[in-house]
This record gives C-alpha cells, sequence and structure tokens, in this order.
C-alpha cells in the first residue's frame, strides 16, 4: 500500500474497521466478521452497511 494507505491502516487497527488493499488503493469497512465489535455495534443500533459511490 501507499504512505497514506499504511498510516489509515495503522489509524484503524484495533478499531472495528478494517483496512484492505485493492487494485486502485484501498478499502476501509466495517469489519463484521470480528464478533469483539457486536455488542458495541448493538448499543448503537448497528442495523447494516449501505454501498457509497464517490462522485468524480
Amino acid at each position: 500500500m501507499s504512505l497514506f494507505g499504511d498510516a489509515v491502516s495503522a489509524a484503524a487497527d484495533g478499531t472495528s474497521y478494517k483496512v484492505s488493499p485493492t487494485k486502485r488503493g484501498f478499502d476501509v469497512e466495517l469489519d463484521i466478521v470480528n464478533a469483539h465489535w457486536w455488542e458495541r455495534r448493538g448499543r448503537c443500533r448497528f442495523t447494516g452497511v449501505e454501498g457509497v459511490v464517490p462522485s468524480g
């Protein structure tokens, strides 16, 4: 990854987000597989994630 991607990955470490490299850079996603975060998401009434398409 790039220097910026590495910084984002480091900032996401220990959070409920994961950074995955892609052909165009990286994606930041909720780590829904990690059961550690389900209780916290439940308290926030987390119901799901919708796709976001950047403009431009």
